[in-house]
């Protein structure tokens, strides 16, 4: 690959711009009566910071979730059965001789291909190792840990790295996964501008099979994060399909809107060989994953056919702002657990639907429903509607109004709007009287999602935590996600509408309890 200058600049700003963050905030954990931006329900590190999620697999009745930590940089690990409360776990991967401890996947290694396991199933993970810390310029390269004890303790292979290219110094987050039709392992892994697909027979001994998205769009600098997974479709006929997700870094970054927000999440639907991603006409371009506040989402390996679910996660953040946000002894939140579903679109084609999980049901308290409310231009308050966090199911019918939404987290002076404008087709988070929002110049800019209603009416689901908000609009059509930072009063909820004649045809609240 060409050296690039500019793409060296920008990379490691990302890479280490966040990094500086965590020794001038790691201190000591408050308690969450203490600390009103702490999430009930949302994953958050106890202090310090956090980014990617990494590591997602699930074992003998456990999801783990990995996570970027720290600085000199670590993977965390957390560990749930329901992926809803999460308990902490012993530090995962810590640095060595070869780097700190960057993003990468964990799998269940069920025929110990690797010999760690004396036959039986086991735990592995590939992480990117970047350093030595005392030699510039450092290198990025594919390391192998394993557990023999169900991921409580983790050790690195003795002939790491078992992936590399000696001609590139960005070479990172590798995503691995047992492919059953060619009995071999799969390592999908970023090379700045490009992907590249490796496949393996133990883990450690790779075939470079084919590269993927190479040059693909002009802005961008840094493919990072990818993941690749079969979803069956349901119905009387199911269609299995591939989806590669990845993240990128644009050379747009922190420029003016509307081009701020240039940290993103894509997806190509296709077919799958074991050797190349075969992308189906019309997907040959990357379609959009997620909207807002919302980057690096993976999802966990080795769900067992009985579940039968694609789930995934992200981290709730951007890196424009990650480093000022107004938490004081944390930095870092992830997004809600999310199932991901295909649907066949008008056009043939398939999109991505996203919806919580359904053990976010069990946090619900009793719900309030109100119908039928006539909404004329202006704000219109819902009397008994009133929450910090909870889950809102809104049902609208746009009528002639060019925009309807509700405001949430209201109080004196205070609003978060979620918004449908009918003239633009767009859902939107507007957050630019949310509370905090001075720590940077673009956090109070319009968060915006392309969004076609059905015959004129419009359907979302909103989750409100401590400081997020998450919109699923249209049953998964399109998911929007913003963190915001209210006073602790702000509880109100309303709707509004601009012009005439539209209406709410029901709202129901379930507090999270």
């Amino acid at each position: 690959m060409r050296h690039h200058p500019f793409l060296a600049v920008i990379f490691l700003f990302v890479l280490s711009g966040p990094l500086s963050v965590w020794a001038q905030n790691e201190i000591p954990a408050q308690s969450t009566r203490n600390d009103p931006y702490r999430p009930l329900f949302h994953y958050t590190p106890p202090s310090g910071w956090i980014n990617d999620p990494n590591g997602l697999v699930y074992f003998k009745g456990v999801w783990h979730l990995g996570i970027q930590a720290g600085w000199p940089r670590t993977w965390g690990h957390a560990t749930s059965t329901d992926l809803i409360h999460w308990k902490e776990q012993p530090t995962m991967l810590y640095p060595d001789e070869l780097g700190d401890m960057w993003s990468g996947s964990a799998a269940v290694d069920r025929f110990d291909t690797t010999g760690f396991f004396s036959g039986k199933p086991g735990l592995v993970a590939a992480f990117t190792a970047w350093g030595p810390s005392d030699i510039e310029p450092k290198k990025q390269r594919v390391g192998l840990a394993f557990s023999r004890d169900d991921g409580n303790t983790w050790e690195k292979f003795s002939g790491n790295p078992v992936l590399e290219d000696k001609s590139l110094l960005d070479f990172r987050d590798p995503k691995i996964f047992w492919h059953e039709p060619t009995h071999r392992w799969i390592a999908v892994v970023t090379v700045g501008n490009a992907m590249r697909i490796y496949s393996a027979p133990d883990l450690k001994n790779w075939r470079r099979e084919s590269t993927f998205a190479e040059n693909m769009l002009e802005e961008t600098v840094a493919w990072e994060c990818p993941d690749l997974f079969p979803i069956t479709t349901g119905g009387s006929r199911p269609v299995t399909k591939w989806v590669l997700l990845a993240s990128y870094v644009s050379q747009k970054i922190f420029s003016k809107p509307p081009v701020f927000g240039a940290c993103r999440e894509v997806y190509f639907i296709g077919d799958f060989d074991g050797k190349t991603f075969h992308p189906d006409p019309g997907s040959e371009q990357p379609l959009k994953c997620a909207y807002g506040d919302t980057y690096a989402t993976v999802t966990w390996n080795d769900v067992p056919a009985s579940d039968g679910r694609r789930v995934a996660i992200g981290w709730m953040n951007h890196w424009g702002y990650a480093k000022l946000v107004p938490t004081e002894s944390w930095q870092g939140a992830l997004t809600l657990p999310r199932i991901l579903t295909l649907k066949k679109e008008k056009d043939g084609g398939f999109r991505l639907r996203q919806n919580p999980t359904k053990e976010l049901t069990a946090l619900r308290g009793k719900g309030t429903e109100l119908k039928r409310i006539k909404l004329k231009s202006g704000t219109h308050s819902l009397k008994g509607l009133a929450a910090d966090t909870g889950e809102l199911i809104a049902t609208f019918d746009i009528g002639a109004a060019s925009e309807v939404g509700l405001k949430v987290r209201q109080g004196t002076g205070n609003e978060t709007l979620i918004g449908y404008d009918a003239i633009s087709n767009e859902i939107f988070i507007d957050r630019s009287r949310s509370g905090i929002v001075d720590f940077h110049e673009h956090f109070k800019d319009r968060l915006t999602a392309p969004l076609e209603t059905s015959h004129g009416r419009l359907k979302l689901q909103v989750i409100l935590d401590k400081s997020s908000v998450e919109v699923f609009a249209e049953d998964g059509a399109v998911y929007l996600a913003a963190v915001i930072f209210p006073d602790e009063e702000d509880r109100n909820i309303a709707a509004y509408s601009k012009g005439s004649g539209a209406s709410l045809n029901s709202i129901q609240l379930f507090p999270q309890t």
